[in-house]
């Protein structure tokens, strides 16, 4: 190991309790596909339950919105944590209109599909 990363691993180290949690932003994480009859939005979010989400459909503009939060273990410090937050937020305009009464949400293993049938 050379010496740069040997001081950037004391570095991690060093300051894992100084820094709880890390947050993702939900860059990239999120795909919207026109399947015919109905748009497919398809949102990875790993260890968000469905209480943790947030999801509107208003004139033609989808917002979703989802919180997975990493609580402090109790008992015993941390010592290290690569898991941080996760905070994802998306607003799409939608290409087409939306049939609202028809829309399905599915979380299933970390991977939110949202069925938007068109009007």
């Amino acid at each position: 190991m050379n010496d740069t990363l040997r001081l950037f691993d004391a570095f991690d180290r060093r300051f894992a309790n100084a820094v709880e949690t890390r947050t993702l932003r939900g860059d990239g994480f999120a795909k919207l596909a026109d399947a015919g009859e109905e748009l497919v939005l398809t949102a990875d979010l790993p260890g968000v339950k469905p209480e943790d989400l947030d999801i509107r459909l208003e004139a033609n503009v989808l917002t979703v919105r989802a919180e997975r939060k990493q609580p402090k273990p109790e008992g015993f410090d941390l010592l290290r944590s690569e898991r941080g937050q996760l905070r994802f937020s998306r607003q799409i305009e939608l290409p087409v209109r939306i049939d609202p009464d028809g829309v399905i949400a599915k979380l299933e293993n970390g991977v939110l599909n949202i069925h938007l049938p068109k009007a």
